[in-house]
């Protein structure tokens, strides 16, 4: 739980208030239910959570549609951009492998040619979305996996036990992962330019 101010739960005066200041809406279950809150709170409670929060979500959900219609993308998709844009390019990676009418050229090493090879451009692709979908499965909460790249192994050994205390499926992704994700990248931007159908 993340408490902003460091007052007393018994100090607010109100849900309101104390919404304020906490920012997981579980833990603000957790304190309402501890906290005796009088009897003429209850419906001002019961307002916020049913009625007033409900139209604010559906306003920003409207507000969201139509940035994404005008400019592409809506406010909320910058909050977490990776997860936006993985999102996005993996879904495109697979219907352009689906719906693709040709292929690029690409050069056989073997011979310095350009070739217009299919089954060699459908393992490119297939690199490059399993790399991306490594890379969603990360951004997914319930697959519970987190982006290691970045640790060394004697941090990332530290924290995957302290987190497999709490969280029995939690783990980071393995090294064989990540050189997949690394892949993808190299291919996505070595062909970036015949990602085209």
């Amino acid at each position: 739980m993340e408490i902003k101010d460091q007052k007393d739960v018994h100090d607010y005066k109100d849900c309101k208030e104390l919404e304020r200041v906490i920012s997981d809406e579980n833990d603000i279950n957790d304190l309402c239910k501890k906290h005796k809150w009088k009897w003429y709170e209850w419906p001002e409670i019961w307002f916020r959570r049913y009625i007033q929060r409900p139209w604010e979500d559906a306003i920003s959900y409207i507000k969201r549609f139509i940035q994404r219609g005008i400019r592409g993308y809506g406010d909320s998709d910058l909050w977490n951009m990776n997860y936006f844009l993985t999102e996005i390019i993996l879904n495109m990676l697979v219907e352009l492998k689906r719906i693709k009418h040709g292929v690029p050229s690409i050069l056989d090493e073997a011979t310095g040619n350009y070739d217009y090879d299919e089954q060699k451009w459908n393992e490119i692709l297939d690199k490059m979305i399993e790399g991306f979908a490594i890379l969603r499965k990360c951004d997914l909460y319930d697959e519970m996996i987190e982006w290691g790249g970045y640790l060394p192994d004697e941090s990332r050994k530290q924290i995957q036990d302290s987190m497999q205390k709490k969280y029995s499926t939690w783990r980071f992704t393995t090294r064989e992962e990540e050189a997949k994700v690394k892949l993808a990248f190299e291919l996505f931007s070595k062909y970036y330019q015949s990602l085209w159908d």
